[in-house]
């Protein structure tokens, strides 16, 4: 007889004993023996249904979702026969579960029963001037309210949690990201300020839990691994990769937010502390060693610590914005965006905190990264002239390259990144030059598109976020209405974002569910909508 035929009342009686021993069963079958986080989330969601369905239904989902043969689900089967003698052999981890079960009351969560009014209105207002190209009014309306429709979770606790797409984690960037384009819709429109006051009020939070991660989990999770809590990793930490910019996007749409609404609500004392936990991160950062860091990252950063650096005025980043390490840790596109939001941050202390010594602190730490970005990380190009590096260490080191990842050299315009070291803005116009053409070695150009790259995916895959960037970024029509041509050729015929694509073969993909482009080419369209190619001739798409 088969699991599914066994009637639920009858695995009732045994349900907490199922959960932990097919948890930890499934956990070393399917991958947990490997560090594969993915597929252990995936098999700690599938076991949860097990308060709620036949046991044999969760392995057909698990089968489907898997895509193993008949051979390998009766062998599945056949194994959960043995469960009870896992019992004995896992007993003392099914008593820790349980036992932190009880401690607590689970949280709870829901996804959107409805989108916010103004997001449906905008987006009919936007869609009927989009209706003489029907593929970019799809597209658009699809990519617009994707966050909103797929990834938003609202909490019992009053807070939002905004998973990345296929992965389930929340980063404090792509959380911020995903919802940018929506701010401008929040000030007459309650129910939207609730979302977006959620989630920073939920990045407060995980930001005071540990400042130096960048991905958070929505439910705890106990199965891990020695390398796992190596790097930091814990029940509540998807991921523990300090990355300058995760702390400086949680600054950024605060800042916007209360600009853009007038709204004050976020600005709790919950939020204070984790506003001076940054600066005091930061400036804990400036000087960063192995002996006054207590930042370690042992499996992919350079020995664990990162390599030398000397201290140059700039703040110390363990990994880029794509989650890579950093080849040398004065990132300077993260500097940039530190030095924007440090001087949003006085502006926050000053005239709604009045706190006269946080101000202090942010304009001069702003000041100290802006000189440090201008004495160590601007060289002298062969070709472009003056330029900015990607990354320096202050010993003499560059990196000449840019990512696609946001914030990005591409994006400095985008991030509102001026300085007075640079008053024509002659250094960052030679710098879009130069990471937009071959000089920039993850600049890629093939039969199909040409564009920014990442060491993160496959060499000459380029990614829709760095066209989309492209497009933000630029005053020329001509090239706006490229880069959205462009996006609309490469989604492989889905009507979405990708995270990137081979330039020769966009049916080559990674990612199909990544919330962050969907809403960013969600923002190009909106904002640059006054002069993108309407036109009869564009029809096709």
């Amino acid at each position: 007889m088969l699991i599914k035929d066994i009637p639920f009342i009858l695995l009732a009686s045994c349900t907490i004993l199922l959960i932990g021993t097919t948890y930890i069963y499934f956990l070393f079958r399917m991958g947990g023996d490997s560090g594969d986080e993915l597929v252990q989330e995936k098999v700690r969601g599938i076991v949860t249904e097990v308060t709620r369905r036949e046991l044999g239904r969760v392995v057909d989902t698990w089968v489907i979702e898997r895509k193993e043969d008949a051979e390998q689900k009766r062998e599945i089967i056949e194994t959960i026969h043995d469960l009870k003698k896992l019992l004995k052999q896992q007993g003392d981890e099914i008593k820790k579960l349980k036992g932190s079960k009880a401690k607590q009351e689970p949280l709870k969560w829901e996804k959107l029963k409805t989108l916010p009014k103004s997001v449906i209105d905008e987006v009919e207002r936007i869609s009927d001037k989009l209706a003489p190209r029907p593929k970019l009014q799809r597209t658009f309306k699809k990519c617009f309210v994707n966050t909103l429709e797929t990834t938003t979770e609202i909490l019992n606790d009053g807070t939002t949690h905004v998973i990345t797409g296929d992965i389930p984690a929340m980063w404090l960037r792509d959380s911020s990201a995903q919802v940018h384009h929506y701010i401008p819709l929040a000030k007459e429109d309650e129910d939207l300020q609730k979302i977006i006051e959620g989630l920073i009020a939920r990045q407060a939070k995980l930001i005071q839990l540990d400042p130096y991660a960048n991905a958070y989990r929505l439910e705890e999770f106990t199965a891990l691994t020695a390398s796992d809590k190596q790097d930091g990793k814990t029940e509540k930490i998807w991921e523990r990769k300090y990355e300058v910019d995760s702390l400086a996007y949680f600054l950024s749409l605060s800042y916007k937010y209360w600009k853009e609404t007038g709204s004050r609500m976020i600005f709790t004392d919950d939020w204070l502390e984790s506003a001076k936990l940054i600066v005091a991160t930061w400036v804990k950062e400036q000087r960063h060693s192995p002996e006054t860091s207590p930042y370690k990252f042992h499996s992919e950063m350079h020995g664990g610590k990162g390599r030398p650096t000397k201290a140059t005025g700039m703040t110390w980043s363990g990994f880029r914005p794509s989650d890579d390490a950093c080849q040398y840790n004065f990132l300077i596109p993260s500097n940039m965006f530190a030095v924007v939001v440090l001087k949003q941050l006085a502006k926050i202390a000053a005239e709604v905190y009045h706190d006269e010594a946080l101000r202090d602190a942010a304009d001069t730490l702003a000041f100290d990264i802006d000189k440090g970005i201008h004495e160590y990380g601007v060289v002298e190009h062969p070709k472009h002239g003056k330029i900015y590096a990607y990354e320096t260490d202050g010993l003499g080191n560059h990196n000449l390259m840019d990512d696609a990842n946001v914030p990005s050299l591409l994006s400095i315009p985008y991030l509102g990144y001026t300085s007075q070291h640079d008053p024509n803005r002659e250094i960052e116009h030679n710098t879009r030059k130069f990471v937009l053409s071959s000089d920039n070695p993850f600049y890629f150009s093939g039969r199909k598109a040409s564009g920014i790259g990442s060491p993160h995916t496959w060499r000459r895959y380029i990614w829709h976020i760095a066209l989309i960037m492209q497009a933000l970024t630029s005053t020329d029509t001509e090239e706006i209405n490229k880069m959205v041509d462009l996006c609309l050729e490469t989604d492989a015929g889905r009507e979405f974002m990708h995270e990137s694509f081979d330039v020769d073969d966009p049916n080559r993909f990674t990612r199909s569910w990544f919330a962050w482009a969907n809403s960013l080419f969600g923002e190009l369209v909106r904002t640059k909508l006054n002069v993108i190619d309407l036109s009869p001739a564009k029809n096709k798409k």
